[in-house]
């Protein structure tokens, strides 16, 4: 059974340094201006077991998508490993979902399993990575923000993202 891929909302890319990631894209690329967002997250789910990190992203708006520069400050995540195992580059793609639980019971009922998630404590986002990556590498991560965080670029907007 196949299911229809929800609207692409991200390109997450995994770097070492998010500074030279936006010195990168903008002096190559003309992207930005960047928002940065710093958040620790306690009790995500990374690979089935409880587990801390800190983060530190970079997003700006790329043609009708966003571009979202991962850099892991601390702990062990998929985005960690990745960079272990690959370097930098594309990590996953970002999908904006209306209910994150029901996108999830939908593609772990095709067998794919869910390989980090986490739930922010006020709930302002929630979002979940799964094992996608079999053909094509690339991770889908399904992410549910509420509707005052939709649009624009996140560490650029007023609202600012709460971690």
């Amino acid at each position: 059974m196949a299911v229809a891929l929800p609207s692409l909302h991200h390109i997450g890319v995994a770097v070492k340094s998010v500074e030279k990631g936006i010195e990168y894209y903008s002096s190559n690329f003309n992207v930005g201006p960047f928002g940065i967002i710093e958040s620790s997250r306690t009790g995500a789910l990374i690979r089935g077991k409880l587990g801390n990190y800190k983060i530190k992203q970079a997003f700006a708006q790329m043609g009708f998508t966003l571009i979202e520069l991962n850099e892991v400050v601390e702990g062990r995540t998929i985005q960690s490993e990745f960079l272990e195992k690959n370097g930098e580059g594309i990590h996953h793609l970002g999908f904006l979902v209306d209910d994150l639980d029901d996108e999830v019971t939908k593609y772990t009922r095709m067998g794919f399993t869910v390989i980090q998630r986490y739930d922010t404590p006020d709930k302002g986002v929630r979002f979940a990575f799964l094992d996608t990556d079999k053909v094509g590498g690339a991770v889908f991560e399904l992410v549910w923000l509420p509707e005052n965080m939709r649009s624009g670029v996140p560490g650029l907007r007023t609202d600012r993202m709460k971690s």
